[in-house]
């Protein structure tokens, strides 16, 4: 499993199974066995009545090249204002409808490829000593 402390930012679209023309972009965030979490600039997102959003089937088609998955199927269960990261405005969990196996092993292993990197916080303090010759 991906470790929680490190940030996997995977571009996505979330196409209506129901009606093609409802679309959204969003970044996944992060993913479980039966599910995944994702950030949203998208004002589309807004702009839709939550409730129609909700427990609706999408499909979700990663924005990465050389990453082929087959069709795979979620269901938004949450939507909420993004409070932990002020560049997204939403943030949502998906559970997984129809996903096989193959690409649920390759999410488990082969998608640290595409983890965010994380700079540490510049830091003041006295600067570290010269190492010692021994």
């Amino acid at each position: 499993m991906i470790d929680p402390d490190e940030y996997v930012i995977v571009p996505a679209l979330l196409i209506g199974k129901r009606d093609s023309s409802v679309q959204f972009e969003v970044v996944v965030v992060g993913f479980s066995d039966n599910g995944l979490g994702f950030r949203s600039r998208d004002t589309r997102l807004g702009l839709s009545s939550v409730e129609s959003l909700l427990r609706q089937p999408f499909e979700c088609k990663f924005n990465v090249q050389n990453l082929n998955t087959d069709e795979i199927i979620v269901r938004i269960i949450r939507i909420e204002a993004c409070r932990k990261d002020p560049a997204y405005l939403y943030f949502g969990a998906a559970d997984f409808l129809k996903i096989s196996d193959l690409d649920q092993l390759m999410f488990q292993s082969g998608i640290k490829k595409y983890e965010k990197k994380i700079h540490p916080q510049p830091m003041i303090a006295t600067p570290l000593p010269p190492p010692t010759k021994k």
